[in-house]
């Protein structure tokens, strides 16, 4: 069988691994973000009033009920707005998906917001956020994507921004003012 990311078991309708009927993408189980850290703990100062994001893949549809981040570097007062971004045909950063809102994070910790989206697969979207503050830390994911039965590691994500200062996310996103090689930030995605 196939190995996913994090080592766990990919199951795949049609290989003996999953039954017809049975999700890819258990219920109150996060599906992005965290579950693609290789196990070294980064995390990223970004600047603030930049909006800055990074992709990931969803293989399959699936409805999400939360949008999370983790903070580990906090700042008093500081608040990090965050969401989901459509790829457009340019491979960029399109269509606003969902704002989450934004989070207090002037302490450390999980910051979650309620959402009721549909992420459709397979397909590319960005996860985006904006900070209202410097030198507020979010854990960052060191990429493992897994590619049919191949697994290919990086240690950092090409990562796009744009000047934006701290408010609702604009829908779509917008050109870029320029990409860096960064470890993605990680917002995490749950599984309704």
């Amino acid at each position: 069988m196939s190995r996913g990311i994090a080592a766990q078991e990919l199951r795949t309708p049609g290989t003996g691994g999953l039954s017809q009927g049975e999700l890819i993408h258990p219920t109150g189980r996060y599906s992005v973000g965290m579950a693609a850290n290789t196990g070294q703990q980064q995390f990223i100062t970004a600047n603030f009033d930049r909006l800055w994001a990074s992709q990931f893949v969803v293989s399959e549809s699936f409805r999400i009920d939360r949008v999370t981040i983790f903070v580990n570097a906090a700042i008093a007062s500081s608040n990090t707005r965050f969401g989901i971004y459509e790829s457009g045909a340019d491979g960029l950063p399109g269509a606003l998906v969902v704002d989450a809102g934004s989070v207090d994070t002037s302490t450390t910790g999980e910051k979650a917001q309620t959402v009721t989206e549909t992420l459709y697969g397979p397909r590319i979207y960005w996860g985006a956020f904006v900070m209202d503050s410097a030198s507020i830390g979010i854990y960052a994911r060191s990429v493992s994507y897994s590619l049919g039965d191949t697994i290919v590691f990086n240690q950092s994500d090409e990562v796009v921004f744009k000047a934006h200062t701290f408010a609702a996310l604009p829908d779509p996103f917008g050109a870029i003012a320029d990409y860096i090689a960064l470890p993605g930030q990680s917002i995490h995605v749950r599984a309704a």
